[in-house]
């Protein structure tokens, strides 16, 4: 079993983490506290998942237990400083409004001695929004066809010949060239870039 800490300020955000990790796999043992001070000496988690304000989040990784390895739920609106972070302890980023796939990733990678960072996390580091959006390929300019007509996953893996799970890692691939959030956040970037004409 892997023992996770959860660490955030926010009583929902840190109940809701560890619930997250719980159900996604039974070899998690989630536990939450709102400050590392809180976590008894005697534990010792291999993972701790950090929800903090950036100003102080260095200062924070460098409190953890020498074995544990730090995930950050990181802004979108005011990533930390990556050079900073990873100098601090940090091995994980992803941002609050990540899918759980990517933090359960981000997880598994930091516990096995890698560094996770997510694609949407990487442009915000980067300061580059714009930066990928010129490499779409034709398969993925035909996913923002019919998302921005508002197709279902399930019915656009129809249209493509694809499974719906695939469907769904195309649109999150796409979702992190483009820079958007959701959907509907991904119809308006398709429209501002060019890719699709408005209906």
């Amino acid at each position: 079993m892997t023992t996770i800490a959860v660490v955030a300020a926010g009583s929902v955000v840190r109940h809701g983490v560890c619930r997250l990790l719980a159900e996604a796999s039974s070899r998690f043992t989630p536990c939450g506290f709102a400050t590392l001070a809180e976590m008894p000496a005697e534990l010792a988690p291999e993972v701790v998942v950090i929800d903090w304000p950036t100003r102080a989040v260095d200062a924070l990784v460098r409190m953890l237990p020498t074995d544990s390895r730090a995930v950050l739920l990181c802004d979108p609106g005011d990533p930390p400083d990556l050079g900073q972070a990873i100098a601090a302890g940090a091995r994980g980023f992803v941002t609050r409004d990540t899918e759980v796939d990517d933090l359960i990733l981000a997880v598994e990678a930091v516990r096995h001695g890698g560094i996770h960072l997510t694609a949407d996390m990487l442009g915000m580091l980067t300061g580059d929004g714009e930066r990928c959006h010129l490499t779409l390929g034709e398969r993925e300019i035909e996913l923002l066809h019919w998302v921005t007509r508002g197709l279902t996953n399930e019915q656009i893996g129809g249209r493509m010949s694809l499974t719906k799970s695939t469907v769904t890692s195309y649109v999150r691939q796409v979702r992190s060239k483009l820079n958007a959030a959701n959907k509907a956040d991904l119809t308006r970037r398709a429209i501002e870039l060019g890719y699709v004409v408005p209906l």
